[in-house]
Formats: C-alpha cells, sequence, structure tokens
C-alpha cells in the first residue's frame, strides 16, 4: 500500500497533495465553526487554542496545495522535455537512414 500511494504522489502530485490540503481545510472549518459561533453568541472567543490550530491547520492546507502546484510544474516540464528528446530523437535516426 505504501508503494501505491509514493507512485500515486510522484505522478499525480496535485491530486495527492490537493486532497491532503482539502481535508486539512475541512478539518480546520468544522473545528472552526463552534468558535465562530460562539464569538458571534458571545463576542468572547474563550478556545483560544482551537482557533490558533485552526489557523496552523489552514496554513498547513495552503502549503500542501502549493507544494502540489509546485510539484505538477515540475512534472509537466519534464515530459515536455521528454517529449523534445524524442523529437531530436527522431529526427537524427530520419538523418542517418537518409544519408546511409
Amino acid at each position: 500500500m505504501r508503494t501505491i500511494i509514493g507512485l500515486y504522489r510522484m505522478y499525480k502530485p496535485m491530486k495527492f497533495f490537493g486532497g491532503i490540503a482539502l481535508i486539512l481545510a475541512a478539518l480546520a472549518f468544522i473545528f472552526f465553526m463552534p468558535v465562530m459561533d460562539t464569538y458571534i453568541k458571545t463576542g468572547l472567543v474563550p478556545n483560544y487554542p482551537t482557533l490558533i490550530v485552526c489557523g496552523f491547520t489552514v496554513i498547513a492546507a495552503i502549503q500542501s496545495l502549493f507544494a502540489g502546484l509546485i510539484l505538477q510544474t515540475f512534472i509537466q516540464k519534464n515530459r515536455q522535455d521528454f517529449e523534445m528528446d524524442l523529437q531530436q530523437v527522431a529526427i537524427l535516426r530520419n538523418l542517418k537512414n537518409d544519408k546511409g
């Protein structure tokens, strides 16, 4: 199972890290709602630790999302480079066949 997850992370990083970001953001939202409800009703925030953890969880979700975006860009660039190399090999092969 670890190998499957590792391969999925390497070949589909945006989906992998985007899923993690979505889970983290949902958790932060779920834990933030009672704090927000209490604040709206009383004007006070009695659960500062929960509020702080929610903030850090949202930051982790944003970092995960951007990590997926950056890694997806690297993969796309590597695929483009591979296609260019294949085209160059095909051109060189055609030149050799034409001469020989």
